[in-house]
């Protein structure tokens, strides 16, 4: 066991997402995550969720879901089509071992 940092920005042309739910998981090796999550957070007034959590040594990557109403990003679309209203905005492979460090850019979904 060993302690993981993390750095995410969450931001739609270069402005930051306030409130964005941000969860990390380990990422599996095909399809979406079902595993505990890790890490959870808010991003703040500068689209930041940065914090600490305890990650196993044998994980090298993770997977980070964004949720933040009126807003989509990275996700594949299958997962979409599949979830509907109920997909995250986001949700992209993160590798690291000690630091999480990403920009994860939304765009305003047509959906509301």
């Amino acid at each position: 066991m060993s302690e993981a940092d993390v750095g995410l920005v969450v931001e739609t042309d270069g402005a930051p997402v306030a409130g964005a739910l941000v969860l990390v998981r380990a990422a599996a090796t095909m399809g979406p995550s079902t595993g505990p999550v890790l890490f959870t957070a808010l991003t703040d007034e500068h689209g930041r969720a940065t914090g600490i959590f305890t990650r196993t040594s044998a994980v090298s990557a993770f997977e980070v879901t964004v949720i933040k109403a009126g807003f989509e990003g990275d996700i594949d679309d299958a997962d979409r089509e599949q979830l509907g209203a109920f997909a995250p905005a986001a949700r992209v492979r993160v590798d690291g071992s000690s630091r999480l460090d990403a920009v994860i850019q939304l765009s305003p979904s047509e959906i509301q």
